[in-house]
């Protein structure tokens, strides 16, 4: 017998009647759908979680692809920056040299 059935007896013997089985049948049945009901949202509360912890994965994944990407083109900018310096240089002495 169930512990609701059990609780529901005792109590209906106390106070001095027993409840008809009916009411334990609709009881049960209500217990049963309520747990049903808990059973499938936890199950749809993890392919939820799941879903989105793949995802957060999956943007991990892209952010640190750019990550990379970017520091290469810093290196990238800071290698041309340093290319256009030393030409500008070598154009303003030669400029001076031809005026001078």
């Amino acid at each position: 017998m169930a512990a609701s059935a059990v609780i529901f007896f005792i109590v209906g013997s106390v106070m001095g009647r027993c409840f008809p089985n009916s009411i334990m049948v609709k009881e049960r049945k209500k217990r049963k759908k309520i747990e049903t009901k808990v059973d499938n949202l936890s199950s749809e509360l993890n392919s939820n979680s799941k879903y989105t912890n793949d995802k957060l994965d999956e943007h991990r994944k892209v952010f640190g692809v750019v990550s990379d990407e970017m520091k290469g083109m810093k290196v990238d900018i800071e290698y041309l920056s340093s290319k256009t310096g030393k030409h500008d240089m070598e154009f303003n002495n030669i400029m001076n040299r031809l005026k001078g």
